[in-house]
């Protein structure tokens, strides 16, 4: 069921993503050195370590804010279609999907997912990231298995997704 809702309109661009990923990144990497007073005491070694785990929660705090916008792009998609009823195939096929679809849930976004034009390979990778967007948003607490032989990171994420809104209606 597609649910009624407004827009906020504070939705983020992929690209703003980016940018604010870039930045904290180069923050942080200015922020952990030698020269910092809150690091005295500690060797090169433990410095470069605090570094690198921040740099790595950084980096999936960008993936899922990533993810989250992929999500919504999709999401307001399907809400465009429904509404508008535009007549191409791929509307069809997401009011297709929406009314089969129990009233009390949200359309699947591996659903959603099948109906881009995109290849299979691209959609397959999106199907692998949404599985590690979902162990990023419960906690972390299980391995993950996501049947792609390495964690993404956040340009392999961005590299798949930036391409998706173009896909699509009405997302910015």
């Amino acid at each position: 069921m597609v649910r009624k809702w407004t827009r906020s309109g504070d939705h983020l661009s992929f690209a703003y993503i980016d940018t604010i990923y870039a930045e904290r990144k180069d923050s942080l990497k200015s922020f952990f050195v030698p020269q910092n007073e809150a690091f005295i005491g500690y060797l090169e070694k433990e410095l470069k370590q605090k570094l690198d785990e921040h740099l790595q929660e950084a980096e999936r705090d960008a993936c899922m804010t990533l993810f989250a916008a992929l999500e919504a792009a999709l999401r307001i998609d399907c809400r465009y279609c429904c509404d508008r009823r535009p007549k191409h195939d791929r509307a069809r096929r997401i009011r297709d999907i929406v009314s089969e679809t129990p009233k009390d849930s949200d359309v699947p976004l591996t659903k959603l997912i099948e109906v881009l034009d995109i290849p299979n390979k691209i959609k397959d990778s999106l199907r692998k990231f949404f599985l590690y967007r979902h162990w990023l948003a419960h906690g972390r607490y299980w391995k993950l298995q996501t049947g792609i032989p390495a964690i993404p990171g956040f340009v392999d994420v961005y590299e798949i997704a930036a391409d998706i809104p173009d896909l699509l209606h009405k997302y910015s």
